[in-house]
């Protein structure tokens, strides 16, 4: 069972050392070069796995249960999202390496430029969609693919 607190950290009332918070890893181009960063999913949100013991309750939200196996599935016991390598072959998009592998139908939107994914998530406190770092290393109409026959992909 988790519970999460909306708040500014810096203008807390009470301890926030029990409590974790969700990142992600993404790429961002400066000097020149891509570069990998690791950016708090929710900022504003902290979160508590079980239940708030010597705070106040009011200030604290259950999360559902759909919206915590979400959480577990696609974070990990690391609170962490790693990138997400994939192809686009006949403009559908395949992940070959991240937890999002083979559940590729619950990305709603893609950047390219940015190299981003928007997740479908279930309704809930956290907002609407989820981001996660996405690197399209392939991307392909038919005819080519059955030209090139093979697709290979680093890990």
């Amino acid at each position: 069972m988790w519970y999460t607190v909306r708040c500014i950290v810096k203008q807390n009332a009470f301890d926030l050392s029990h409590t974790f918070t969700y990142t992600y890893e993404r790429m961002r181009k400066y000097e020149g070069s891509w570069h990998v960063e690791i950016i708090e999913m929710f900022p504003e949100h902290r979160f508590l796995e079980g239940y708030p013991f010597g705070t106040e309750n009011g200030f604290w939200q259950k999360l559902s249960e759909k919206e915590e196996d979400f959480l577990r599935k696609l974070f990990g016991k690391e609170h962490h999202l790693k990138m997400l390598r994939g192809y686009i072959l006949d403009g559908v998009l395949h992940i070959v390496y991240g937890p999002l592998k083979g559940m590729e139908k619950s990305i709603r939107k893609i950047d390219r430029h940015k190299r981003l994914a928007y997740l479908k998530k279930p309704q809930g406190k956290l907002g609407e969609t989820v981001l996660a770092g996405l690197e399209i290393v392939y991307k392909s109409n038919g005819i080519e693919y059955e030209r090139n026959q093979r697709i290979t992909v680093r890990e």
